[in-house]
């Protein structure tokens, strides 16, 4: 992940109340996810977070769960790669807010310092989970996945992970070729500028005019440096009504 906390991100509704960690348990493949026709927001988040990224998941939550045409706005603390794998099917809009390296997602499990991956490389273990698995077309209610570090970074068979959940029917990834630093920030801020009704490519741009004006030292490691997101897919649906 590189030498500072990495991110990516989504939600829970804000009736919702906090545990200590400022993240509400969420058994995330058990808990009814309705109709094809629902739409939903899951924020998994797959490492332990500290206070800001407390504050970005909130927000978030805040204002998806006002979106009218959005039936939840969800978060999944810390999962399985077994609920991760179950999951994203289900979301209109899934965030992944944590660690990943070329190929994988590396989940972080709680109390202990073992780890679950979904992943492109061959399964070894029973709890490990392939994203290749997935069959053709079925993320294709994904209206948007927000991927994490190194998604756009080639696997050992040479495809990438945002580019096989684009194959497997999400209709736009944006992932991020380098290790990334503050991608939880740039994430709020697209969710923000897309409750103004903006167009995915359209708030994507002002996210990323808006986050360099808010941290204008221009780290190798930020979401905006030069190269570093990938977008995969129709960058011109609306997430607050697609």
């Amino acid at each position: 992940m590189g030498k500072k906390a990495k991110t990516v991100v989504v939600s829970l509704l804000s009736a919702l109340l906090f545990l200590t960690n400022g993240i509400p348990a969420f058994a995330a493949t058990e808990n009814a996810k309705t109709a094809a026709s629902t739409k939903i927001l899951t924020y998994n988040v797959t490492t332990p977070f500290g206070s800001s990224d407390s504050a970005i998941c909130s927000k978030v939550r805040q204002i998806v769960g006002n979106w009218g045409a959005y039936s939840g706005a969800y978060v999944a603390n810390l999962p399985t790669a077994r609920e991760l794998y179950n999951n994203i099917p289900q979301n209109t809009i899934t965030i992944i807010h944590g660690h990943g390296s070329p190929g994988e997602f590396s989940l972080d499990q709680p109390n202990t310092t073992y780890k679950e991956f979904l992943t492109l490389h061959p399964v070894t273990k029973s709890e490990d989970r392939s994203i290749y698995s997935y069959s053709s077309g079925q993320l294709s209610s994904n209206v948007l996945l927000l991927d994490n570090c190194c998604s756009g970074v080639a696997s050992y068979d040479g495809t990438t992970r945002d580019k096989v959940l684009y194959d497997k029917g999400a209709k736009c990834v944006i992932g991020y070729r380098l290790l990334v630093y503050r991608s939880g920030e740039w994430g709020k801020y697209l969710i923000e500028y897309s409750d103004n009704g903006l167009t995915i490519s359209a708030a994507a741009a002002s996210a990323t005019l808006f986050f360099k004006q808010q941290f204008p030292d221009g780290d190798s490691e930020y979401p905006t440096a030069p190269g570093n997101q990938a977008f995969f897919g129709d960058t011109s649906q609306k997430l607050k009504n697609p």
